[in-house]
C-alpha cells in the first residue's frame, strides 16, 4: 500500500489527500495516517513543483566532472561548500571513479555557463580538473524512483 502511495505522489505530488485515497483505494482517514507516517519515517522529504528550465531562462545545462587536486577531507570540504554556495549548482554528488564530483548545473545561456566554469569552478581551491558535458536533449527526467526496487524493510 505504501509503494501505491509514494508512486502516486511522484506522479502528482500536489493530489489531495482524497483523490490519493481514492486512487490506492484506502479510507481518507487511513490514507493520511499512512501519508503521514511515510513523512514521519523519512521515505518522503518533501514536495515541489518541476520547473520547466527553458520557459525560466536557463537555457544550458551541464554535467561537470571535477576532479580535486586531492582526495582529502579538506579538498572536498571546499567543493561541497562552493557547490552550497552557488545557485546554478542544482546537483553535486561524490563519487567513486575517476571523478571526484559530478555537478548538474544550470545557466541563462553559454556565456555565462563559460564565465561560471572558467572564473569560479575552475578557480575554486583545490580543483585541478574539469570535463564538461553539455545536454543536448532529454530522453527522461524526474520520473520517479522505480519503487519495486524498494527494500522490504522500509515499507509496512
Amino acid at each position: 500500500m505504501d509503494k501505491k502511495i509514494l508512486q502516486a505522489l511522484q506522479t502528482d505530488g500536489r493530489m489531495s489527500n482524497a483523490r490519493l485515497a481514492e486512487q490506492v483505494n484506502l479510507s481518507q482517514s487511513q490514507c493520511l495516517r499512512r501519508l503521514r507516517d511515510l513523512e514521519e519515517r523519512g521515505l518522503i522529504d518533501g514536495y515541489a513543483a518541476r520547473l520547466n528550465r527553458k520557459n525560466i531562462g536557463l537555457g544550458v545545462m551541464a554535467i561537470v566532472l571535477v576532479t580535486l587536486e586531492t582526495n582529502s577531507e579538506k579538498g572536498g570540504e571546499l567543493l561541497r561548500k562552493f557547490a552550497r554556495d552557488n545557485a546554478e549548482v542544482i546537483e553535486c554528488h561524490g563519487t567513486a571513479g575517476p571523478a571526484d564530483y559530478i555537478l548538474r548545473i544550470v545557466s541563462p545561456d553559454i556565456e555565462s555557463y563559460s564565465y561560471f566554469l572558467t572564473q569560479r569552478l575552475s578557480t575554486c581551491e583545490g580543483v585541478v580538473k574539469t570535463q564538461s558535458h553539455l545536454l543536448m536533449e532529454y530522453v527522461k527526467e524526474g520520473q520517479g524512483y522505480p519503487l519495486d526496487q524498494m527494500l522490504d524493510s522500509k515499507q509496512s
